[in-house]
């Protein structure tokens, strides 16, 4: 397996961290990888919580930078050791047979983006017919202008190096303009059927499943017609605001 560096940025994650970092100990994976969290600032107990799974993952690294998830996310990659990159929220979980699975794409693929199947492993039964709407949309316009979800994106440094990372003036969709950018530069595009990645359903509990589905297409549609989206008077992109009850 070529090895995998994993970026994580983070702010104020100290009751979801340990969930991901469990799910890495509990990982059923042969090949080297490495965890990069990237702190924008937090004021709970996140650098503890990394600090204490540091004893339990060697591999894991953490570095401080500016608050900013484009930002953070892109200090990840120069930190980097690794060629194939997994940008990864913090409030996400990898089952054990994961990162095997995207191991495997990653011996055969170079330049390219992909996402996997994401499901909230708190969500509601809702969630997964919303889920299944959602990637049939992604797939209706993978050939043209295809999607990626910050929560997880799979790609390598020569794409990333490539179209100069995430765009840091991007209040929100930095993501879909982030695999939009890689597209037109001739990276291919992947759905990854076979890898399921399971996240929090914290912002959707906190905004409402109708809305933040509205949300997600009004600021695609714009990114797509217009590009990057920078009037942070617009928008308020909440990182680091979402706790558990």
């Amino acid at each position: 397996m070529k090895p995998i560096s994993i970026i994580i940025p983070a702010l104020n994650e100290q009751d979801y961290l340990p969930i991901l970092f469990q799910s890495f100990i509990d990982q059923d994976y042969d090949g080297i990888y490495e965890l990069i969290v990237v702190d924008g600032g937090s004021t709970d107990n996140t650098l503890d919580v990394v600090a204490k799974y540091q004893k339990l993952l060697p591999n894991l690294s953490v570095h401080k930078y500016k608050k900013g998830i484009s930002g953070q996310r892109n200090y990840g990659a120069k930190k980097a050791r690794y060629d194939n990159l997994i940008f990864l929220d913090a409030d996400m979980k990898m089952p054990r047979r994961a990162l095997h699975k995207i191991g495997k794409h990653f011996q055969k693929k170079t330049n390219f983006t992909a996402i996997p199947i994401l499901f909230p492993y708190d969500g509601k039964f809702i969630d997964f017919p919303l889920g299944l709407a959602g990637y049939l949309i992604f797939i209706k316009v993978r050939r043209t202008h295809p999607v990626l979800a910050g929560m997880c994106i799979i790609t390598t440094k020569q794409v990333h190096e490539c179209i100069g990372g995430f765009n840091e003036k991007a209040v929100v969709a930095e993501d879909v303009d982030y695999g939009l950018r890689a597209h037109k530069n001739g990276a291919k595009y992947y759905i990854l059927f076979d890898v399921l990645i399971e996240g929090s359903a914290r912002r959707f509990d906190k905004t409402g499943r109708l809305e933040i589905a509205r949300t997600w297409k009004r600021w695609y549609k714009q990114t797509v017609e217009n590009g990057a989206i920078t009037n942070g008077d617009q928008y308020d992109y909440e990182f680091g605001k979402f706790k558990k009850d």
